[in-house]
């Protein structure tokens, strides 16, 4: 829009751990070129933490095109305050306490009410992730996405994009001592790393890595997500 607002394109991202819920906000938040706010519910001990995250974004965001001014917070005088379009993650947001859920609803229904201000917050794009299957009703309007981990093949590809030089047989023997996409990247360092030190065959050095980590292809590095994996 010619306002850049997007708050009617609030989503709820669910799936287990490191199935890529804040990587998908954060990509998101970069493809509407809007100022992105994140917020850990587990450290998040009053409203007020969600309207100091979102302050602290603001002000280290610079305006360089006037025909967008509504990326600045608008002083209405007297205490109140208008929220510029932004996107604003929670991760793992059944984690926050009763009292900061009540805050949340309030915000997400448009108020944001906390040490004597408000905060217009109609603007805001809220994307709320969280690893359980239901979310409280106050996020039922929440467009929903489900999050699968991915298999070994796909997990190799990841591998692959990020390590060109490795050929395919190797990409999948990592991913094979690795549950997602960022445990793998670390082993394939590793094994990088062993490589360079004292060369040899990828099948030796797997398994040197792996012992070094003390891990096998049937007990995955930290922790293999689901049972349809190949």
């Amino acid at each position: 829009r010619h306002n850049r607002e997007c708050s009617d394109q609030s989503f709820a991202l669910m799936g287990s751990a490191s199935t890529g819920k804040a990587t998908l906000a954060r990509m998101f938040g970069r493809l509407v070129e809007l100022p992105f706010v994140e917020i850990d519910a587990n450290a998040c001990n009053d409203v007020n933490d969600i309207a100091v995250g979102i302050a602290k974004v603001l002000e280290s965001t610079k305006v360089n095109n006037a025909q967008y001014p509504t990326l600045e917070l608008q002083n209405l005088g007297g205490g109140e305050f208008m929220l510029p379009p932004c996107i604003v993650f929670i991760n793992e947001v059944d984690c926050l306490t009763p009292k900061v859920e009540q805050g949340f609803r309030q915000a997400v229904a448009g108020t944001m009410t906390t040490n004597g201000f408000t905060l217009d917050t109609t603007a805001i794009c809220w994307i709320v992730a969280s690893s359980q299957h239901l979310l409280p009703d106050a996020f039922a309007h929440f467009i929903t996405i489900r999050l699968k981990p991915l298999i070994v093949d796909e997990v190799a590809q990841v591998v692959s994009l990020h390590n060109p030089d490795l050929p395919a047989e190797v990409c999948r023997l990592v991913a094979r001592h690795a549950s997602t996409p960022r445990e793998s990247l670390a082993f394939a360092n590793e094994m990088r790393a062993e490589f360079e030190m004292n060369g040899g065959d990828w099948q030796k050095i797997v398994a040197v890595v792996a012992q070094d980590l003390g891990v096998t292809n049937t007990t995955p590095w930290l922790n293999r997500l689901g049972s349809g994996r190949n």
